[in-house]
């Protein structure tokens, strides 16, 4: 009996289940109430009392917030067991939909504002580029992670793309009804990029690149009024919104009938 056999014989003796864990609804609404309440009494703290960029100490809470978002969501997954089926994604894309992160990471890194960034100084140029790749990290994983999975458990594959585009949307609450609905734009194609890549952290880098260059903009004590970043990159998720859905036929493999899974939670594919 080799090592491995002895291994799955004794975990199945013992009845120890290795698999993923449920997450029941309850589960989900009190994950999500801990990942956004909890980092907000930080910000609402003294160390947390200012955040108006381009303050360095605004920048130093930027990335303790979004520490303990991410911090939370991992501990989460943790303990759902979810890693395999949250960071390696099974139900593949076309290659051409590759133009859809393509596009968003080239106008984010075009429209980074340099000059502000020098004149603001390295060491603030660095905690705003960690605070953006934690930002990309935390809300990944929290949305193209635990909440896909959750609701692939239970709905269709569009349906459960939709329904956590409209939660990640509704997560932006406080910047308007036009920010809700851009953030919304940018969930899907963000699960998009997921789909494409197979892999969960080029979302990460596609989100974190385009706070930062957004974030760039305000890196001095001069920030600008009528910004160029967030309008392009705006303007480009609405194009790249318009060609998938004209290709919407065309996103998913051949090979992704009804039978199709996710590595360990399960998929229902639409037709």
């Amino acid at each position: 009996m080799t090592t491995d056999e002895s291994i799955s014989r004794s975990s199945a003796g013992s009845g120890i289940d290795r698999g993923p864990r449920p997450l029941s609804v309850v589960g989900l609404v009190v994950l999500a109430a801990v990942w956004s309440i909890v980092p907000s009494l930080f910000r609402g703290s003294r160390l947390g009392s200012t955040f108006s960029f381009p303050d360095r100490h605004s920048a130093n809470v930027l990335v303790a917030h979004n520490l303990i978002g991410a911090v939370v969501v991992m501990a989460a997954i943790t303990a759902l067991r979810w890693w395999p089926i949250v960071l390696v994604e099974h139900l593949r894309a076309r290659r051409w939909v590759w133009v859809v992160p393509g596009a968003m990471l080239v106008v984010s890194l075009a429209l980074i504002d340099v000059d502000r960034l020098s004149n603001a100084g390295a060491g603030f140029t660095l905690t705003l580029l960690v605070g953006a790749v934690l930002i990309g990290i935390s809300e990944e994983l929290m949305f193209r992670g635990v909440v896909l999975h959750f609701f692939r458990e239970r709905f269709t594959e569009r349906r459960a793309a939709l329904f956590t585009a409209l939660l990640f949307g509704s997560a932006h609450l406080l910047g308007g009804p036009l920010h809700i609905v851009m953030s919304a734009i940018v969930g899907y194609l963000l699960y998009l990029s997921l789909r494409v890549s197979g892999t969960i952290l080029v979302p990460i880098v596609v989100h974190a690149m385009a706070d930062f260059s957004v974030f760039s903009e305000y890196s001095t004590q001069h920030p600008v009024v009528n910004g160029t970043s967030s309008p392009a990159q705006a303007l480009t998720q609405i194009g790249l919104l318009v060609v998938v859905l004209v290709a919407h036929n065309r996103i998913s493999l051949p090979s992704d009938d009804g039978n199709a899974h996710d590595g360990g939670a399960g998929v229902r594919v639409d037709g």
